[in-house]
């Protein structure tokens, strides 16, 4: 887990801000993502039709029809649906970031109509965990960044599997939690609030480093009807 989650969520913007806790205070964040992402497809649309309308202006019909094949690309890329709209809104956030970033996202994500966990507490792990990702993979040389995810349920387990290049190497703070952060004492409340999460669900967290990938596995138990009781 390569970074202090907290102490960097005052400098990201509403579309990328997690919650740390608490089904209200989620659901509002959930809300503001996907109010953001309205007013940047809307944002980005005025500027596509503008640029569509000087082509066409122009005559230069081939340019025009370059230029669409391109945005409807970008469009089909940055959607992915899991069959759980507040999740797809918060891997489309962190998408959407890496894109900007020109860092490598890749997703697999099967998962099953029913979670039997909290959808919000899944938000939080993954968002968080992307997070931490984003942030090691923009110290990267464009080139070299790189993000891959798993998300999928073998059995009464649902794995999280998330590996990403890094620059710097991370180190175990005296909590056995993973930063790149040389201040080992100041870990995130969202890092901590990962464990918790994990813990909630008889889950456990796994890292380690290989050949240049970090690599984080979240493993959560699903097994019904014991979360129900949570």
């Amino acid at each position: 887990l390569q970074r202090n989650v907290g102490a960097d969520n005052e400098n990201q913007s509403d579309c990328e801000k997690l919650p740390t806790g608490g089904s209200e205070v989620g659901n509002a964040c959930i809300s503001r993502v996907f109010c953001c992402l309205v007013r940047k497809m809307r944002h980005d649309l005025k500027n596509a039709f503008a640029a569509l309308s000087g082509y066409l202006d122009k005559g230069d019909l081939e340019t025009a029809r370059k230029f669409l094949e391109k945005k409807t690309e970008n469009l089909g890329r940055l959607t992915h649906s899991t069959g759980h709209p507040a999740l797809d809104a918060v891997i489309d956030a962190k998408r959407t970031k890496a894109f900007e970033n020109h860092i490598q996202f890749e997703l697999k994500a099967a998962l099953p109509q029913e979670l039997l966990m909290d959808e919000m507490d899944l938000c939080i792990i993954l968002g968080n965990a992307l997070d931490n990702a984003l942030e090691a993979c923009e110290k990267m040389p464009r080139e070299q960044a790189q993000i891959i995810t798993d998300l999928h349920k073998s059995g009464e387990m649902l794995f999280i599997e998330i590996k990403n290049t890094f620059k710097e190497e991370p180190v175990s703070g005296s909590d056995g939690l993973v930063t790149t952060k040389r201040d080992q004492k100041n870990h995130g409340f969202g890092l901590k609030t990962m464990v918790q999460l994990t813990k909630k669900y008889d889950g456990f967290i796994n890292y380690e480093t290989k050949q240049g990938w970090f690599c984080l596995s979240i493993n959560l138990n699903l097994k019904d009807p014991v979360n129900f009781a949570r």
